[in-house]
């Protein structure tokens, strides 16, 4: 047998449950974006539509000081800051609207009870036949403290070339 799995011992077996064993350098990529994802020095999160985290990933502990299981299922709008909402709302709309990628720039609840200014670079992803979003992934950054608003999307942003 040729391929990724040549000389393996479960080459061209499927699982007990009758799913496909992926190719040995799928798994290896697998864990390299696993790899990946925990030691990204921004914090990675997914969210419903509605803003409730479905995923955060490891950064959010230097980022807000939150353990990343402590925030799945809560409102990430409970922790932005006040004067900051109509902004945050503006992008969050903006994305479920149509526009996939948006950045808005404001100040969020730390663990400590300060607030610490990020950007976030939002993108929406979509149902591969539908196109209709499904879930809301997220970049987030400490920044500089500076006036909050949208900006945006980059063309250098990690999220823009997804």
């Amino acid at each position: 047998m040729d391929g990724p799995n040549a000389g393996a011992p479960h080459a061209g077996k499927p699982h007990a449950d009758g799913r496909p064993v992926p190719p040995v350098r799928d798994l290896l990529d697998m864990e390299r974006f696993r790899s990946m994802l925990l030691n990204c020095p921004d914090m990675i999160s997914i969210h419903t539509l509605g803003g409730r985290y479905v995923y955060a990933s490891p950064a959010a502990v230097d980022i807000i000081g939150h353990d990343p299981r402590d925030l799945v299922d809560q409102d990430a709008y409970t922790f932005f800051h006040p004067e900051d909402l109509e902004e945050i709302q503006k992008s969050h709309d903006t994305i479920l609207d149509g526009t996939d990628t948006y950045r808005v720039r404001y100040r969020i609840l730390h663990a400590d009870g300060s607030w610490v200014w990020v950007e976030t670079t939002s993108r929406t992803m979509r149902n591969a036949v539908t196109g209709a979003p499904e879930e809301i992934v997220a970049l987030t950054r400490r920044v500089e403290p500076g006036p909050a608003g949208t900006l945006p999307a980059e063309e250098d942003s990690p999220l823009g070339r997804l």
